[in-house]
């Protein structure tokens, strides 16, 4: 695949400049797949209302075969078409990535995207990660260190309201068809600090102590769920949030990604809006470790 120079935000290669949105698409999702992905969640989402439907689990082929009502679908009614990979080998999204960032993770990225202008995502491919590999990544890098794991689709446009009127359109800049890295490879690299006996040693002694963690299902992610999606698809008969429903999806879900219980709840307790409302810090704490661990024994089943 050609690829492009990253200049302050622009992108500069003829052939790139001659893609079509349809074209930029197919090659994004061709890049996830040879990645690993095997299916996606696509969400159709109305940025302004902040509102999303969801489609998912899309296999590869079925997403290709339908971009182009997607695309058009997207200019039409201005809304963002965002997928979520779903892949059995670990993806790690780096996002809001300055042209310098980018630098850094470009020839171990199987791809990189412009998602605004001068804003930029890359995406690794680390086949032996260990649970702190991302967030060390991101750090490494400046990424976002909350990034949902979700990214908008080439060659659509970002319907941001910050962006209008002019809003920018989601570019592929490059790829690398099936490029994987190591650890190994991002330490020589000074992205990850390497390993020291002494913290092995308290790891392996800390892990014995540790709750058992919830198996993964579909795919394995070091991303938290989109807490705002899970709100936006909670409702009652009435037609209000369900934040009661929220919540436990949000849990379940994060579950399923390898979380721990305590990380569940403490983060139930961070988001929740129903939590918000709770009359006291104690009938709040109560209240996640119970959402938490409900939805930890349903992801083991």
């Amino acid at each position: 695949m050609e690829t492009e120079k990253v200049h302050g935000g622009a992108a500069v290669d003829d052939l790139a400049q001659a893609r079509t949105p349809l074209t930029e698409a197919t090659e994004m999702l061709s890049l996830f797949a040879s990645a690993g992905t095997h299916h996606f969640d696509v969400t159709v989402k109305d940025d302004r209302a902040k509102k999303g439907s969801i489609d998912r689990g899309r296999t590869v082929r079925g997403l290709t075969l339908s971009l182009p009502e997607f695309l058009s679908l997207s200019e039409r009614e201005k809304k963002s078409i965002i997928i979520r990979p779903r892949a059995k080998t670990p993806l790690i999204q780096l996002d809001d990535l300055t042209p310098e960032a980018v630098e850094k993770v470009r020839e171990l990225s199987f791809i990189i995207i412009e998602t605004s202008r001068g804003n930029f995502q890359a995406w690794v491919s680390v086949t032996d990660a260990g649970e702190d590999t991302a967030r060390a990544l991101k750090e490494a890098t400046g990424a976002d260190l909350n990034a949902s794991g979700a990214v908008r689709v080439c060659g659509s446009r970002n319907y941001k309201p910050e962006y209008a009127p002019d809003f920018p359109s989601v570019r592929l800049i490059e790829g690398r068809p099936g490029r994987t890295t190591t650890m190994a490879e991002l330490e020589a690299r000074g992205l990850l600090p390497p390993p020291t006996p002494a913290l092995d040693s308290v790891q392996k002694q800390s892990h014995h102590h540790r709750p058992p963690r919830a198996p993964p299902r579909d795919y394995e992610s070091s991303t938290w769920p989109d807490y705002g999606e899970c709100l936006a698809h909670a409702r009652k008969e009435n037609g209000e949030p369900d934040a009661s429903r929220a919540d436990s999806r949000f849990a379940w879900i994060a579950a399923r990604r390898g979380f721990a219980l305590e990380a569940i709840a403490a983060k139930i307790l961070a988001v929740s809006e129903k939590v918000k409302r709770m009359p006291s810090d104690a009938a709040a704490r109560k209240y996640a470790e119970r959402t938490a661990r409900r939805a930890f024994e349903s992801a083991q089943n």
